[in-house]
């Protein structure tokens, strides 16, 4: 058996086979400590042709099993009080209403408490608007101040061309010489 660990947003792929939610962004609490986060932020076992568990990050219970074989999924929550997810249809409603109206979303914005204003891995996972900036203040600084990213592909690239987290093939900080 062949068995590799990862951190939650790697059961994206697999989980966003069967939910039609943003997987990551989904709330749970542990059945055996009551912890309470967001799936991304819990750890993930593949265990190569046997399937994907998902475990607590604080006391290392399998909370989420997952299976695929013959065409089916198969799915044991045993391991979760609940799961809690976003209305996506709400969503969905509010970017018809903007379609109707001629509207364009320009930036999603949001804060980081304690770490720098540059897009998180799970950030990267949930920002579903490749047209729009994400706009980002970071509150560990002395005086706050945005920053903004465009995000495609789970990748980040601020306006200066670099990246910011992962890795853009042929993407390059654009020169000062040619900027004059």
């Amino acid at each position: 058996m062949d068995e590799l660990r990862l951190d939650g947003n790697a059961a994206a792929r697999t989980l966003g086979e069967v939910f039609s939610f943003e997987v990551t962004t989904a709330h749970y609490a542990c059945e055996s400590c009551g912890r309470a986060d967001q799936i991304g932020a819990a750890m993930v076992y593949e265990v190569r042709g046997l399937g994907t568990i998902v475990r607590c990050p604080s006391c290392d219970h399998a909370m989420i099993r997952l299976a695929h074989s013959r065409g089916r999924h198969r799915i044991d929550l045993r391991g979760i009080r609940h799961l809690q997810v976003e209305d996506v249809g709400r969503e969905a409603r509010g970017d018809q209403r903007m379609r109707e109206r001629g509207e364009t979303l320009l930036a999603i914005y949001h804060s980081h408490p304690d770490s720098p204003a540059r897009p998180s891995a799970r950030d990267l996972a949930a920002h579903r608007y490749p047209e729009a900036l994400c706009l980002i203040v970071s509150l560990s600084e002395p005086r706050p101040r945005p920053r903004a990213a465009r995000v495609a592909d789970r990748r980040a690239c601020d306006g200066r061309g670099h990246v910011r987290a992962g890795r853009a093939r042929g993407s390059r900080p654009a020169s000062r010489a040619a900027s004059r």
